[in-house]
């Protein structure tokens, strides 16, 4: 049995092959085309990372220039405030990266880089080894899992508005898997330095779903949250230009926040539980994909 990819290109080719041993690890099999009927989404999404991505979706990799396209998709969306942006490159050692940061110290924000996952220093806590956390900011995220479209992204640190309710409690983050422009499922993750959790609900009806998704399900339930409507109809104007990706929003002191766009989640290297429900899912991909050529 061959590794029957869809056209990646050369390149790709060769990014597939660093990246197909965690598929096969995670999954006991190769990744199928995404044109098989038989293919999930998350067999979609192994493939996609692998293949050219326009500057669109390439913008939208960059944590900062995201927010400016999310308000222009849907101005009543908000984002964090970007107090400052600092180009890695200018940053000499970690008493350089300091000196930066030193005005912000103490300050309900946050810093992380734009160009990657991880890394966030909440500046009004303890400060973390600098020379290591800058030797992560310099590092190129697409060798990771060779994702194509963090390639060749400019290593930035933001500095932003730290979101937290009136209790000082981090707002929840809703992760809204969006296809063909439709939200279709909601991602809550919870606990997540002390046993990691994550409920999956349907996106529009709000009902829990019996799926696991790389962590436990726990017992704890969450409701529909109070500007749900607000929250959908937002997903569909952020998501109205992609085939499929995952919207971060929160909810804060009435109004809806906006976090980040992700296209391949998880590298497409996860799954869920339930393979009939991936393959629902690809399903709903293919459909809207066809559709939009069929519209074009």
């Amino acid at each position: 049995m061959g590794l029957a990819s869809p056209a990646v290109g050369p390149q790709g080719a060769v990014d597939a092959l660093f990246t197909v041993g965690d598929f096969i690890a995670e999954r006991g099999r190769l990744p199928r085309n995404p044109s098989n009927p038989e293919s999930g989404v998350m067999d979609y999404f192994f493939w996609r990372k692998h293949q050219r991505w326009d500057d669109l979706h390439h913008r939208c990799c960059d944590k900062g220039l995201a927010k400016d396209i999310a308000r222009s998709l849907d101005p009543r969306v908000l984002a964090p405030e970007t107090l400052e942006t600092i180009q890695v490159a200018e940053v000499k050692d970690a008493s350089a990266l300091l000196s930066r940061i030193g005005p912000y110290l103490g300050k309900s924000l946050v810093m992380k880089p734009a160009h990657s996952n991880g890394g966030i220093y909440f500046l009004n806590g303890d400060q973390p080894d600098l020379e290591r956390y800058l030797d992560h900011a310099r590092k190129d995220f697409f060798p990771i899992a060779r994702e194509r479209q963090y390639h060749g992204l400019v290593p930035n640190l933001i500095i932003e508005q730290m979101l937290v309710s009136g209790n000082d409690t981090v707002p929840e983050d809703y992760k809204f898997l969006c296809i063909g422009g439709e939200p279709v499922i909601c991602q809550i993750d919870y606990d997540r330095f002390r046993g990691h959790k994550r409920q999956l609900y349907s996106a529009v009806d709000w009902e829990p779903l019996d799926v696991v998704y790389t962590y436990p399900r726990g017992t704890r339930s969450f409701p529909k949250p109070s500007l749900h409507s607000k929250m959908i109809e937002i997903c569909r104007n952020l998501s109205a230009p992609f085939d499929v990706v995952r919207i971060d929003l929160y909810i804060l002191e009435d109004a809806v926040y906006f976090g980040e766009f992700t296209f391949t989640p998880d590298a497409g290297l996860k799954s869920f539980s339930d393979e009939d429900f991936d393959r629902r899912l690809g399903a709903l991909l293919r459909a809207a994909r066809s559709e939009s050529r069929n519209a074009g």
